[in-house]
């Protein structure tokens, strides 16, 4: 093993104030065999500019410009021009610690037979760092059942972004669902796990996830984007659904339908507390008519969770009107 290529791709999309900093974390990384794939999706600022300039500087950058398709869009065109052994992902409005892919190689080189790599983040907001992942799993798992791989996904959460994950190439025989709007991630990382052997946990932080208000998908939300989003999410849960199925997977679910649940009941509560009654009536009808919701539903559990009554919506509203005055307090 001693020094893979690792090859790193970057999705980007009108990410100019960000992106420097995203790219130099990578040319500036303690271990120097990178493979770095720049996407611009097709940005109308100055991003691909950008991205130019930094295939100009330095041999182990690629820059690829592509109409705009979305970030799994971006990703996919990445991987046809990779050629490293183990692969990456960074989105262009974050940033790595130095020290990262060397430390990963390290544990690459203490553990034969790896698949992937999962390691920790911090979230940045307003310049400030706030709280880091961490996980219970830290160290080696051999996923030797379909059972014990679908728990780590489903039960654990233990694999929720490509961000902070290394692939070993040769074991990713997917690509990233383009018509799915959210959890685009987490399919992955799904087909990825189902598939995988060992992999290795670190509660090492190296990704830091910077809050960007004006990012698209990191934006407030709406009642379209919000219903395009629980389209995705219940697609995703449909899939996951197949999987149980086929490998009989029984035990499962029940957590499959608390998931499903928490799904349905976060989105709609993150419309919360602007939405107006008629739009949360209007919305919930949508909800309802979702091909993938009437399949999950057909014994009506999720019935509660999709009250389009007045009291059920006063509740919803106060509830979050009053966490956000909580909040405004504390910051006092």
């Amino acid at each position: 093993m001693n020094n893979p290529l690792i090859s790193v791709i970057v999705p980007i999309y009108n990410s100019e104030n960000q992106l420097s900093k995203c790219i130099d974390s990578l040319i500036n990384q303690t271990y120097q065999n990178l493979e770095i794939i720049l996407v611009d999706d097709g940005s109308k600022d100055s991003s691909w500019e950008i991205c130019k300039h930094y295939e100009m500087q330095d041999t182990r950058i690629k820059a690829v410009h592509k109409e705009n398709g979305g970030v799994s869009s971006a990703r996919n065109t990445g991987m046809k021009h990779v050629s490293g052994e183990y692969l990456g992902f960074l989105d262009s409005d974050d940033y790595v610690s130095p020290e990262l892919y060397s430390d990963l190689v390290d544990i690459l080189n203490s553990y034969e037979g790896l698949d992937g790599i999962r390691f920790q983040h911090r979230n940045v907001t307003d310049g400030e760092l706030q709280e880091c992942s961490s996980s219970k799993n830290a160290g080696l798992i051999t996923l030797d059942s379909k059972l014990k791989a679908m728990k780590y996904i489903l039960i654990e959460k233990e694999f929720p972004s490509v961000a902070l994950f290394l692939f070993r190439r040769q074991k990713i025989n997917h690509i990233f669902n383009e018509h799915v709007k959210t959890a685009e991630d987490y399919l992955f990382m799904m087909h990825f796990i189902m598939g995988a052997e060992r992999v290795y946990v670190s509660n090492n932080v190296y990704y830091y996830y910077v809050y960007n208000q004006n990012s698209i998908t990191r934006s407030n939300i709406n009642l379209d984007k919000s219903l395009s989003y629980l389209r995705s999410q219940l697609g995703v849960c449909r899939v996951r659904e197949n999987y149980i199925q086929k490998y009989e997977l029984n035990e499962l679910l029940d957590s499959q339908y608390n998931d499903i649940r928490e799904v349905i009941s976060n989105n709609i509560n993150n419309l919360f507390p602007t939405i107006k009654y008629e739009e949360y009536t209007s919305y919930i009808r949508s909800v309802r008519s979702l091909r993938d919701f009437k399949y999950f539903n057909q014994a009506r559990k999720y019935d509660p969770v999709t009250d389009s009554s007045y009291p059920t919506y006063l509740t919803k509203k106060l509830k979050k009107e009053s966490k956000l005055f909580a909040k405004k307090l504390i910051k006092k």
